[in-house]
């Protein structure tokens, strides 16, 4: 899953991101595309034939049998053989030696490889007379599988002889889905997860609250009376377990993305006027969005509430990160003083400790955090930052990485896609500037200064993501967005 594809990701948006791309091949693409392309490709002069009826033979050992993610991913593989027609029928899976493998055969194999440890999510393919699928766990079968198919459905059943190694430059390929603004139901983003799936994405940040509307089911918000969801258009808890269950199948992790205190006007707005920031700070243009934390106790106290609710929910689901927001809280963060900046930065490590504590790892949206010439505070560096703009005396990357924190790029530059008219006229970045400027190590540049790091990405450059925000709801459809 090697540097720079162009893809296409929702909204017909077109897109590079190392380790993600679309199963629409660019026209430049070779042929026995895969998605993205591969690390290593050592071509033969040959090429092998898969004839329509084929098996698929894993090699027995103590990693593949009685290995239930490992069945259920050769199930979907073989279903998928016979589906896309690369296949006359479902392959047969059998459990065996090398020994007993015959031409033909796709072999799965699954134990050390000196070539693929410390390598993120790596397989190897090795086409001769069949083609072998190595990796050292069951993610890597899943995306050598994947690849295969995608091989064999463009090159027509007829691939190079040769030898294939892949892995990720980086840990993080994933979408960020606003899901608040604009409704999708459950249906849409199941479908949604099994086509990132097929692009080797490995991540969807579901962000379910805005200022214009809330669309998770919350017994908090439930319990104020008069609370209604926008068009009483949500997604049940219950939705929410079954779109996790999916994910988790497709090797996919879910981030809950719950913005706080911020961007959550479709919440204050049937609380107590006191409990936003519209008296503390009247001229702002967000007061009316942000909780008062600073003081009023009460709003405070609910808010934590509400975030417990949800923290506890997808921690209980088994999710393994939790972004808790920090984006735009105010117009002006140079707003505060110095006693109410560090309330915030107080605010975001008493959550981050809730989130750590229900086993997840805490991120936040990288604006308003370290932001400034504020002191005597601290944050957490546990805390993955999001960083998807540099405005005016915000925190650099170089100032994260100092504090411990790692970092995401989600450069909105390059990496955004906004369902508006404004946006779309004026700031959507075409498909060639994508690919031929960005990469996972270019941020944003902050007041003129490039932010960049070069492969291989330092570890704390943890990989990107591609953002659907959807700040005008009704400018296209679901179904146009799919």
């Amino acid at each position: 899953m090697k540097g720079k594809k162009i893809v296409e990701v929702g909204l017909a948006a077109i897109i590079a991101l190392s380790g993600v791309a679309s199963a629409a091949a660019p026209a430049f693409a070779a042929p026995n595309v895969i998605y993205p392309n591969v690390q290593s490709y050592t071509k033969d002069s040959d090429t092998f034939t898969l004839p329509k009826k084929s098996r698929l033979l894993v090699v027995s050992n103590e990693k593949t049998l009685n290995n239930e993610v490992l069945l259920r991913d050769l199930k979907r593989a073989s279903s998928q053989l016979a589906d896309r027609g690369v296949l006359s029928e479902a392959p047969q899976i059998v459990f065996g030696t090398l020994e007993n493998a015959a031409d033909n055969d796709i072999i799965v194999k699954m134990g050390t490889n000196p070539d693929l440890t410390g390598k993120n999510d790596a397989y190897a393919v090795d086409i001769k007379n069949n083609i072998t699928i190595s990796a050292e766990d069951e993610t890597g079968i899943y995306y050598g599988l994947t690849s295969v198919i995608q091989m064999l459905i463009e090159g027509d059943n007829v691939l190079t002889k040769g030898n294939i190694i892949d892995y990720s430059d980086v840990e993080d390929r994933s979408f960020h889905l606003d899901c608040a603004r604009k409704f999708f139901t459950k249906d849409w983003i199941i479908s949604l997860i099994k086509d990132l799936s097929w692009q080797k994405y490995n991540s969807i940040q579901l962000h379910f609250s805005e200022n214009e509307g809330f669309r998770l089911q919350s017994d908090t918000l439930e319990a104020i009376d008069g609370f209604q969801y926008v068009n009483n258009q949500y997604l049940t808890k219950q939705d929410m377990l079954e779109i996790i269950q999916v994910a988790n199948e497709y090797h996919i992790e879910v981030i809950p993305s719950l913005d706080s205190p911020g961007h959550l006007g479709a919440v204050l707005r049937y609380l107590p006027s006191d409990y936003s920031c519209a008296s503390l700070f009247p001229s702002d243009g967000r007061r009316a969005q942000c909780f008062n934390i600073f003081t009023n106790p009460e709003a405070r106290e609910f808010l934590v509430n509400l975030m417990t609710e949800f923290i506890e929910f997808f921690g209980d689901a088994g999710c393994k990160h939790f972004n808790i927001g920090g984006d735009e809280f105010l117009a002006k963060f140079s707003s505060f003083s110095n006693e109410q900046y560090g309330q915030i930065m107080t605010y975001f490590n008493d959550i981050s400790k809730i989130v750590k504590d229900n086993g997840m790892t805490p991120r936040a949206w990288n604006d308003g955090l370290l932001f400034g010439d504020y002191e005597g505070y601290t944050l957490d560096s546990d805390i993955e930052v999001c960083y998807w703009a540099a405005p005016e005396n915000c925190a650099s990357v170089a100032d994260f990485v100092a504090n411990g924190n790692k970092v995401i790029n989600y450069s909105d530059v390059y990496m955004y896609y906004v369902l508006s008219r404004w946006w779309q006229t004026n700031a959507v970045p075409e498909g060639d500037r994508i690919y031929n400027e960005w990469h996972p190590g270019k941020f944003s540049n902050l007041s003129g200064t490039a932010q960049t790091f070069e492969e291989p990405y330092p570890e704390y450059v943890m990989g990107g993501s591609y953002a659907v925000w959807c700040d005008d709801p009704n400018y296209e459809s679901e179904q146009r967005v799919e």
